[in-house]
């Protein structure tokens, strides 16, 4: 039973020669010319943040109060579309799922909260094609930075192995972020899990995570851009990168105590906000060094969260969260991480790009129309100009994605009536309801209903 969000002759004359030639600098010209007016396809800045509460942030500024300022994203959402009806899953997997894919996790056996555990063989269909995969078909450089969590227990489970040119990062749900172990003390699953290109890389142990990782985007664009050094060579194999960072999901851990965090009595909370400071500012990084490197003006950015925040539901005697919880706020909303109340699948989200890519005219908008995250896939795949037939299943039982490509809804001018109507989704679903033993929801404009 499913329950739906209310809310597709060998030698040449001459003249013959030098006609050649001048057709063949006319098609250079104009091609030159194609990319110049931003018609090639896009650059891909694709930003997912692990546990991302609702109150976590200054993305929704006006709508709730929060501690935590992230001034950073706060400017890329209001010079940018906010997105302010985007739902996601209540956990890891499942979001994941849908962002690679296109598909609701439960199209492809993905869509538990228990998915995939250390030592777990569960995987994202290898007949099912993700995004990086169906990205190649159109010439893209792919690689992945961060958390991946959809199946590790083969090679072709993993990044690598399912289109991505490289991936620095770690498997499994959470890794301690200097240690890179998975797993808590006298657990019998602990181990080490943190790679590049499928081989273990120790080297990273003692550096925090998030440095580690932004020296790798740092090398990945540099990289690109001395390989391919000139627009036209871009813009036949523009780059696709996928940061997903492993912020502000468990353990609570920083690099440094954040001046800005400092008047936050509750100390998991003040420890938490830390994270939080230094992850808005690496995403500015990121987007300051695709500009010195002049990629951002032909870049589509897509940020999410992959479900909502894990509160303080568990807690030593002094406060501090045990096993799983931690300290995010998804105020005013109505549960966390793992539930599927609005807590637990609103997300938080938001498009940017460069001038080619988000008209003027729709940056400082707000969409309020229903999305999921299956449709930023979607959105992806349409400027990228996949072909419909990339995107289908091989094994036939899943054959179209679920997402709707919503761009042209989303980058239009503020109030702007569209003829024909441009798409909009009107239902998602939830979950699925195991004869009423799980929690399963459906929500429209005005309410969220609760199935048990």
């Amino acid at each position: 039973n499913f329950y739906y969000f209310r809310r597709e002759s060998n030698r040449m004359s001459f003249n013959q020669v030098n006609g050649v030639k001048i057709l063949v600098l006319t098609w250079v010209s104009l091609y030159a010319l194609h990319i110049q007016v931003g018609e090639a396809k896009p650059h891909i800045l694709l930003v997912v943040i692990d546990d991302l509460g609702w109150t976590d942030h200054t993305v929704y500024v006006g709508k709730h109060g929060t501690d935590i300022q992230s001034p950073n994203m706060e400017k890329l959402a209001k010079t940018g579309i906010l997105l302010d009806n985007y739902y996601v899953q209540q956990v890891c997997s499942p979001t994941r799922t849908a962002l690679m894919t296109g598909r609701f996790p439960f199209r492809v056996g993905m869509q538990h909260s228990t998915t995939i555990l250390p030592g777990s063989m569960a995987h994202v269909p290898l007949e099912t094609p993700l995004l990086p995969e169906m990205l190649k078909t159109e010439g893209y450089e792919t690689h992945m930075i961060g958390k991946w969590h959809l199946g590790y227990a083969k090679e072709e489970y993993t990044p690598t192995g399912r289109g991505f040119d490289s991936h620095y990062g770690y498997y499994q749900g959470m890794v301690d972020y200097y240690t890179k172990d998975v797993g808590f003390h006298n657990s019998y699953w602990r181990g080490y899990d943190f790679w590049f290109n499928g081989k273990p890389l120790r080297e990273a142990v003692g550096g925090y995570s998030l440095d580690q990782y932004m020296d790798r985007m740092y090398t990945v664009v540099d990289e690109y851009t001395m390989k391919y050094q000139s627009e036209e060579e871009q813009g036949g194999n523009p780059l696709f990168l996928y940061m997903s960072h492993q912020t502000v999901h468990i353990p609570i851990q920083y690099r440094n105590q954040e001046e800005g965090c400092s008047k936050i009595k509750n100390s998991p909370r003040r420890d938490y906000c830390s994270m939080i400071v230094e992850l808005d500012r690496s995403i500015q990084q990121t987007v300051d060094k695709l500009k010195q490197s002049q990629l951002w003006d032909n870049t589509l950015m897509l940020l999410t969260t992959d479900n909502g925040g894990m509160v303080n539901f568990m807690h030593n005697e002094s406060g501090y969260p045990t096993l799983a919880a931690s300290a995010g706020s998804n105020y005013p909303l109505r549960g966390s991480k793992s539930t599927l109340f609005e807590g637990g699948v609103r997300g938080t989200a938001f498009i940017n790009g460069g001038k080619h890519i988000i008209d003027d005219k729709a940056r400082g908008s707000t969409y309020s129309g229903l999305m999921h995250a299956v449709d930023y896939t979607a959105m992806i795949l349409g400027q990228a100009n996949v072909k419909k037939e990339v995107t289908l299943s091989r094994d036939q039982k899943s054959q179209k994605i679920d997402g709707i490509d919503l761009f042209q809804s989303l980058n239009k001018p503020y109030g702007e009536i569209s003829t024909p109507p441009l798409p909009k989704r009107e239902n998602v679903p939830v979950n699925i309801n195991y004869g009423g033993s799980k929690y399963t929801g459906s929500s429209n404009l005005a309410y969220i209903y609760i199935s048990v």
